[in-house]
């Protein structure tokens, strides 16, 4: 079964194959397209051509249907959404532009991805 990511708020479906699509504004105030890799630990992304990011960026990340924040309500930096395969997860990812740091949360299961998620071995850091 291909993964579903879905928002946490409409719980509408963002993904078109192998692309997670969001819209975000980066700390200019300008807005664009970004698209993330379902794959967990893959950081490829693309995004509009005219939308300007620079590493280190925090970028706002919203649903691009009901347009909700995807700000993680327990550490601002970092987005959720929820990933569907065999059974639903939550997925926390940083919000700062280059920044290789995502976990997957399976019960009080932590899964770390990304040379930046090393440091965070606490599975409660998120609380």
């Amino acid at each position: 079964m291909k993964a579903k990511y879905l928002c946490p708020h409409c719980k509408k479906v963002i993904n078109i194959n192998e692309d997670v699509i969001l819209t975000g504004k980066n700390n200019k105030g300008e807005s664009g397209l970004i698209s993330l890799h379902t794959e967990l630990g893959n950081y490829s992304s693309k995004r509009s051509e005219d939308f300007n990011i620079e590493k280190g960026d925090l970028i706002e990340l919203f649903c691009p249907i009901c347009a909700e924040s995807l700000n993680y309500e327990f550490k601002m930096s970092y987005s959720k959404l929820i990933k569907v395969e065999d059974k639903e997860h939550i997925v926390i990812f940083s919000r700062k532009y280059g920044e290789q740091r995502t976990f997957k949360l399976e019960g009080k299961k932590v899964t770390t991805y990304g040379e930046h998620a090393l440091k965070f071995t606490d599975p409660e850091w998120f609380l």
